[in-house]
């Protein structure tokens, strides 16, 4: 067993907790704006998997939910980094669209 500072701990914790926690609230709201209920007998794996932890999440009490995203000191920063890589993401997604749309045209 390996022991750690509290300050190390919560630092681990901000990305073991904070990130999960976050992607799955995002997903979650991004889902819940959306008409899913026909998806649920098409969707795949990934999709049940991803479905699965919003579950999870959402089933906690909202006060530990907030506490982990305000108290925990990185997640800030790691939530900052997440949406820097999603933005870097769509951005590759779209030229890839845009050069694939005149390709065919």
């Amino acid at each position: 067993m390996k022991f750690l500072s509290p300050r190390k701990h919560d630092e681990l914790m901000s990305l073991v907790l904070g990130l999960p926690h976050f992607i799955s609230l995002v997903a979650g709201k991004t889902l819940a704006e959306m008409d899913i209920k026909k998806l649920k007998s098409k969707t795949g794996p990934t999709f049940e998997l991803l479905f699965s932890l919003i579950k999870k999440v959402v089933s906690q009490s909202p006060n530990l939910l907030s506490h982990l995203q305000i108290t925990l000191p990185q997640t800030n920063e790691i939530e900052n980094n997440f949406q820097k890589n999603t933005s870097f993401w769509q951005q590759i997604i779209k030229t890839k669209k845009k050069k694939n749309s005149k390709k065919n045209c």
